[in-house]
């Protein structure tokens, strides 16, 4: 494959290395790219103040200075492979940039197994000795490397309204279960952090956020409609404690469930919207 086409400059390689828990790690320049990729398993890994994990089918993006820290030991000594890389220009975007965002934990959606077995390839030179053929094929592998994450960024992209549109869809069906950000996650297969980072970014609210929306707007419609229980309602809308609904919806609503009921539409004016 040619990427002359793709490149304006090629990357240049700073490093690779294993890494484990401890320290908070930095790149050492802010033009640097870092690419930090689980080989097996799965690493919780804070970056910036998002906390995310990194497996198989994920990997943390890095440019600038932001720092990242693993959360756990890794289990084994070659699991964490940290790639960094410096001084090239893909066409169509600024110098040592592929990503408008300073962190991102990418997932791989279309090309995970390639990815790992050319980060294995490239970790397995960058080891080996010094040849005349080595760089080049550094070179190669690296182009390799980011033609994937320039390829699974387009579709992330172009995933974007089918993510919101499902997970949206999801959360108004299943309102009433008790769900977690990593229930809903699992169920529209994807990543909890680009399930978060995309939903909040198209709908304004994050996940839970719209899910308690759902909850409180369903509720509300049951308060005016029924004379059910306000221990009924908590259930139906997916709370089987009375008082933490109760103290959910006066914070989300303004006033209690009760009292809500008892004004009656014409005593509401003065409900949050």
């Amino acid at each position: 494959m040619s990427y002359d086409s793709i490149f304006l400059k090629k990357p240049k390689i700073k490093l690779v290395e294993w890494i484990g828990s401890g320290e908070r790690l930095r790149p050492e320049n802010s033009d640097y790219t870092e690419l930090v990729i689980c080989m097996d398993g799965m690493s919780e890994v804070c970056a910036g103040r998002e906390y995310s994990h990194i497996d198989r089918r994920q990997l943390l993006v890095l440019q600038g200075s932001c720092g990242y820290r693993l959360m756990e030991e890794p289990p084994q000594d070659e699991k964490i492979l940290r790639i960094l890389l410096y001084d090239y220009q893909v066409r169509g975007y600024p110098e040592n940039k592929i990503m408008e965002e300073d962190f991102l934990f990418l997932p791989l959606l279309k090309s995970s197994d390639f990815f790992l077995n050319s980060c294995a390839y490239l970790q397995q030179e960058w080891n080996s000795r010094d040849g005349p053929v080595k760089n080049e094929i550094i070179t190669s592998a690296l182009c390799i490397l980011l033609y994937i994450i320039i390829d699974e960024l387009k579709t992330m992209e172009s995933n974007v309204s089918d993510v919101t549109e499902v997970t949206r869809r999801y959360i108004e069906q299943n309102y009433n279960r008790e769900l977690t950000l990593t229930q809903i996650a699992s169920e529209v297969n994807f990543s909890i952090y680009y399930l978060a980072h995309i939903f909040k970014r198209e709908m304004g609210v994050s996940p839970m956020q719209y899910l308690m929306n759902c909850r409180m707007e369903k509720a509300k419609e049951l308060l005016t409609d029924t004379r059910r229980t306000i221990s009924d309602i908590a259930a139906e809308v997916g709370y089987q404690n009375k008082n933490y609904f109760t103290m959910l919806f006066k914070r989300n609503v303004g006033i209690t469930p009760g009292k809500f009921r008892k004004e009656g539409p014409k005593g509401r004016s003065g409900e949050r919207p």
